[in-house]
């Protein structure tokens, strides 16, 4: 089914919260603030996330707003 301008729109928006969401958790389990059991969870979580509508074409458009490892990170589970 074709989306509409609004709906790509809300999406996009989602997507971009989502991974700011995503990053702050990855950074915080980089630092040793998160236990490995939730970061777990969550990473799972991102596996089936990243799969959503929309998403690949929100990511290669605002990628660069991330950090090279979160970005490393995102990269290595789209290649799965």
């Amino acid at each position: 089914e074709e989306l509409s301008p609004g709906d790509r729109e809300f999406l996009y928006w989602s997507h971009l919260r989502m991974l700011t969401y995503g990053e702050a958790y990855f950074q915080q389990f980089q630092l040793g603030l998160m236990p490995k059991g939730h970061w777990e969870g969550f990473s799972n979580w991102m596996d089936a996330y990243i799969k959503s509508r929309e998403f690949e074409a929100c990511w290669q458009s605002d990628s660069s707003s991330f950090s090279d490892d979160y970005r490393k990170w995102i990269e290595d589970k789209l290649a799965k």
